[in-house]
């Protein structure tokens, strides 16, 4: 017997998912520039994933996790890796493949992403306006003496300042 069945009355998930619902979550962190201490890694990650958590609820089972060092970081690795970071280190500015690397695992599925680009000291914004371009929201969590450039790249909304009150103060605010 041919016509409708029940399959017909089901909920068909879209492919791409409604605006203001990303399902994926891309984090880089610029870790080279970062001027954060080994014993610090832990404590400002587990601020930044409570943040990302509760901000992009929809996103935190597909995470990717990545943060560019250098040799001389190692303590730091291991930290960040015990926090599910996959590593890429060199002794030269991971700069070009911050850059490579958010093109390739941003690239895979653009309308569907968010990029958290954790800035240090590097200036990015060719970066941020390549990816809004191609449709990955993006976010830069950065300190307040970051690159002016760079925070003229995204708007208010997409700037998350790097300081322990503003993530607190987040939760708080409905």
């Amino acid at each position: 017997a041919r016509g409708i069945t029940a399959q017909f009355f089901r909920v068909q998930r879209s492919k791409t998912p409604p605006a203001g619902e990303r399902a994926r979550l891309v984090v880089m962190w610029d870790f080279q520039g970062a001027g954060l201490s080994p014993e610090h890694v832990s404590f400002w990650w587990g601020l930044m994933k409570e943040y990302l958590t509760a901000r992009f609820r929809e996103a935190t089972a597909r995470w990717l996790l990545k943060a560019f060092t250098s040799p001389e970081q190692a303590t730091a690795e291991d930290r960040l890796r015990k926090e599910g970071f996959r590593i890429r280190t060199d002794n030269d500015d991971m700069g070009d493949d911050l850059i490579a690397q958010c093109r390739t695992d941003c690239g895979e599925d653009p309308e569907a992403t968010v990029l958290v680009l954790v800035a240090g000291d590097g200036e990015r914004s060719e970066l941020i306006e390549e990816m809004l371009g191609k449709g990955v929201e993006v976010y830069v969590w950065a300190s307040d003496e970051a690159s002016a450039v760079m925070r003229s790249a995204v708007d208010a909304e997409h700037w998350i300042p790097w300081k322990e009150p503003y993530v607190v103060a987040a939760f708080l605010v409905p």
